[in-house]
C-alpha cells in the first residue's frame, strides 16, 4: 500500500510541479511583455521632452526659443500621438520652474504655474527632479483644471560656467527659481546653473481605468494584475495605480516597469496554478483510495489463495482417508462375497445329499451342514489357536454374555454368543453370526469398540472324545468331509488327520468375540454418577463432547 501510494504520488507531484512551473513562467512572460509595452507607450512623452531639451541646449536664448517653439511642439505632438501610445496632453518650456511657453491638446490653455511656489512644490516635487539630474516621470498627478490625472515628464537643464545672474534673455528678467537662489539651483564653485525644465504631460486616465491594450491582454489570458508605484504622488509611500481581474491581491510573478526616475511594479496572478494544485491534491487522494482498495483486494486474494490451499490440503487428506476406507470396504466386500459364494456352494451340496440324511422335519442335520461348509472353504488357511482367558461376567443379554478376559496379556471384553444347532432359520442366523464376526473385525474407528479376534466352536452333547472343532481368526475355517464321514461322526482337519467322535452330535455353536475393553462403565452409569452435572447446573461442555462422540460413531 505505502509503495503504491509513494510511487503514484511521486509521479503526480513531479508532473504537476512541471505544469505549475510552466504556468508560472508563462505568467511572468506575459507580465514582462506588458511592462515593456507600458514603457514604450510612456516613451512618447520621453521623446518629446528629450527632443526639446536638445534644442534648448543648442540655443538657450529666449528669442530663438519663442520663435521656434510652436513648430517644434506641433511636430512632437504628431509623432507622440501615434497608435498605441499614451496621448500627449501638454508640452511646455519652464525657465526657472515657471511655465513660459505651452502647447496643450486638444484645447489650448494658458498657464503661468510656478513649480517652486509653496502651493505646488510638495505636489509637483521639482526638487526631486533636480536631484535626479535627468529625465523623470512622476504621477499620476492631478491637473490644474478638471479632475483628470496625468503623468508628468520633466527634464532639468543645466549650463556650466555661467554667472549667477544669467537669465538667457528672459523677458521678465528672472535669474533664479522661487526661493532657490543657491544650491541646488546654482553651484558657485562650478558655475553650474539651473536653466529650467522641459515638461510634458501624458493623459493617465485610460491607463488608470485599465483601458490599455497591454493590460487587457493580461485579462484575456485569464490573469489578474496589479500595477503599483514606489512613490505615489501626494503620499509618502507606495500606492496602487491600477488593478484588474478577480484576484489582484494574489501574486504569481513580479516584474519591474523601468521608467526614468521612478519605480513601477507589475504583479500578475495565474489562477491555473491553483487549479493544478487542486488537481494534484485530488489525484493524490484518489491514488490513496485506489491503492487502499487494491491492497484490500490483494489481501482478499491472498487470503482466498491461502484458504484454497488449506482446503486443497484438507481435500487431499480426505481423499487419502477415503481411499483407505475404500480399500478396507473393498476387502470387506470381498470377504462377504467369498462367504456368500461358500454358502451358495453349500446350497448346491445340500441338493446332492440323500434324503435319508434329512430329519423328520425336512431340515438338514446341523453337523452335516457345518461339514459341507467346511468342505466348501477348505482352502482357507487356519490360524493357530490363541488362548482366551475368560474371567468374571460383566453383562448378560438374551442372545449372549459379556465377560472380562485376558488375551495376549491385555484386558479385553469377551462376548460369547450361543447359536443353537436346531433353531429355526439357522442358516440365516449362522450367516448373521459369521458376518458379525467378519464385519466387526474389519471396523476401525475411535468411537467404535475394536474387535481383536473371534472364534467359533461347536458344542457336542457328549465330550466322550474330548474333541471340539474350533475355527478362529479373520474368517470361519472348516475342513472338508464327506457326507458319509459326517454321518459316522468323523471330523477331518485341514491336515487330513481324523479322530472318531462316536455318535455324539453337535447341538450348538459358541461364537467368541474378543473386543476392546471399555473400563469406564456405561452411559447409564455416567448419568447416575452425575458426570454431566456441575455444582451450578448442567455441564453443557461434557454433554456436547458426548454427543459429538455418539455422532461420530
Amino acid at each position: 500500500f505505502c509503495l503504491i501510494v509513494a510511487l503514484c504520488s511521486f509521479g503526480i507531484v513531479h508532473a504537476t510541479n512541471a505544469s505549475y512551473n510552466l504556468e508560472g513562467e508563462q505568467a511572468k512572460d506575459e507580465a514582462t511583455s506588458a511592462a515593456d509595452g507600458l514603457v514604450v507607450q510612456l516613451s512618447s512623452a520621453s521623446r518629446a521632452v528629450l527632443s526639446l531639451a536638445a534644442v534648448v541646449k543648442m540655443n538657450p536664448n529666449w528669442s530663438f526659443l519663442e520663435s521656434n517653439f510652436l513648430v517644434l511642439a506641433e511636430e512632437l505632438f504628431r509623432q507622440s500621438n501615434e497608435d498605441g501610445n499614451l496621448a500627449l496632453r501638454e508640452l511646455a518650456l519652464l525657465p526657472f520652474g515657471r511655465v513660459r511657453l505651452l502647447l496643450t491638446k486638444p484645447d489650448q490653455r494658458n498657464s503661468t504655474a510656478d513649480l517652486f511656489s509653496p502651493a505646488l512644490v510638495d505636489r509637483l516635487q521639482p526638487y526631486q527632479s533636480i536631484a535626479v539630474g535627468g529625465l523623470t516621470i512622476n504621477g499620476p498627478i492631478p491637473l490644474t483644471t478638471g479632475d483628470e490625472r496625468a503623468f508628468a515628464a520633466r527634464y532639468p537643464i543645466f549650463f556650466s560656467d555661467v554667472d549667477e545672474d544669467e537669465d538667457w534673455g528672459h523677458p521678465d528678467n528672472i535669474t533664479h527659481p522661487t526661493d532657490c537662489p543657491g544650491p541646488p539651483c546654482y553651484n558657485p564653485e562650478t558655475g553650474e546653473k539651473f536653466w529650467g525644465f522641459i515638461g510634458a504631460v501624458v493623459n493617465a486616465e485610460p491607463l488608470l481605468a485599465g483601458d490599455n491594450v497591454h493590460l487587457k491582454r493580461l485579462l484575456s489570458d485569464g490573469l489578474s494584475y496589479s500595477l503599483t508605484t514606489s512613490a505615489l504622488a501626494g503620499t509618502n509611500g507606495p500606492g496602487i495605480l491600477v488593478s484588474g481581474g478577480p484576484n489582484p491581491d494574489k501574486v504569481t510573478a513580479n516584474v519591474t516597469v523601468a521608467l526614468p526616475g521612478n519605480s513601477w511594479a507589475l504583479s500578475v496572478y495565474n489562477p491555473r496554478q491553483d487549479e493544478i494544485l487542486t488537481l494534484r491534491n485530488g489525484l493524490i487522494a484518489m491514488v490513496v483510495v485506489m491503492a487502499f482498495i487494491l491492497s484490500v483486494l490483494l489481501l482478499l486474494l491472498l487470503l482466498s489463495a491461502k484458504r484454497a490451499s488449506v482446503l486443497l490440503q484438507e481435500q487431499l487428506i480426505t481423499n487419502k482417508l477415503l481411499q483407505e476406507e475404500k480399500v478396507s470396504r473393498e476387502a470387506l466386500l470381498g470377504r462377504q462375497f467369498d462367504l456368500i459364494a461358500c454358502f451358495e456352494q453349500n446350497t448346491k451340496r445340500y441338493k446332492n445329499i440323500s434324503r435319508s440324511n434329512l430329519s423328520s422335519d425336512g431340515q438338514l442335520n446341523t453337523l452335516d451342514r457345518i461339514a459341507a461348509a467346511r468342505a466348501a472353504i477348505s482352502d482357507v488357511r487356519r490360524s493357530k489357536d490363541e488362548d482366551i482367558n475368560v474371567l468374571e461376567l460383566l453383562a448378560e443379554g438374551s442372545f449372549g454374555k459379556v465377560y472380562r478376559g485376558q488375551w495376549r496379556g491385555t484386558d479385553v471384553a469377551v462376548k460369547i454368543i450361543m447359536l443353537p444347532g436346531n433353531m429355526s432359520g439357522r442358516e440365516k442366523r449362522e450367516k448373521m453370526v459369521v458376518w458379525e464376526a467378519a464385519i466387526s473385525s474389519s471396523l476401525i474407528h475411535p468411537n467404535v469398540c475394536q474387535t481383536y479376534h473371534y472364534r467359533i466352536k461347536p458344542i457336542k452333547e457328549s465330550a466322550k472324545s474330548g474333541l471340539e472343532m474350533t475355527d478362529f481368526g479373520s474368517a470361519v475355517v472348516f475342513s472338508d468331509v464327506s457326507s458319509s464321514r459326517a454321518k459316522s461322526g468323523l471330523l477331518t482337519d485341514s491336515k487330513g488327520q481324523s479322530e472318531s467322535s462316536g455318535s455324539e452330535d453337535v447341538h450348538s455353536y459358541e461364537v467368541q468375540l474378543v473386543l476392546e475393553y471399555c473400563d469406564r462403565s456405561s452411559l447409564r452409569d455416567a448419568l447416575d454418577a452425575g458426570v454431566f452435572m456441575t455444582p451450578t447446573g448442567l455441564n453443557y461442555a461434557a454433554q456436547l463432547d458426548c454427543a459429538m462422540d455418539v455422532a461420530k460413531a
